[in-house]
């Protein structure tokens, strides 16, 4: 799955175009399928919806999955003028790693089971 297309302003929280929570999993018969998604920080900033996660002030996006699920982060690594942080969150029981740039005021948050590339 490719975000790039979807994003063309930033959304607010309740907006239909807001994709601030993306579950992999599925349902039905492809719950147990294995899932890859493909993001990258413009993707975040334009889709995420700020403190709808985590009360920070930063633009925010979750992702769920399994163990089956795989993220391909690209350009999250930011270059030399950007300092990305890791952390750990839980949110309703479930444990996430949390990636965050302060100067983009930037979280994703991933589910600690899903497995995630950085490109």
């Amino acid at each position: 799955m490719d975000l790039s297309a979807l994003h063309s302003s930033s959304p607010q929280v309740g907006d239909v175009v807001a994709i601030n929570h993306i579950s992999l999993s599925g349902g039905g018969s492809v719950r147990d399928a294995a899932h890859v998604l493909n993001l990258t920080t413009s993707d975040v900033l334009a889709l995420g919806v700020k403190n709808s996660f985590i009360s920070n002030g930063h633009v925010q996006m979750r992702i769920d999955g399994d163990a089956a699920d795989k993220v391909v982060l690209d350009d999250l690594l930011g270059g030399s003028t950007y300092a990305w942080t890791a952390s750990k969150q839980t949110i309703n029981g479930s444990a996430y790693h949390v990636y965050s740039n302060a100067d983009l005021g930037l979280d994703l948050l991933v589910q600690q089971a899903v497995t995630v590339t950085l490109v």
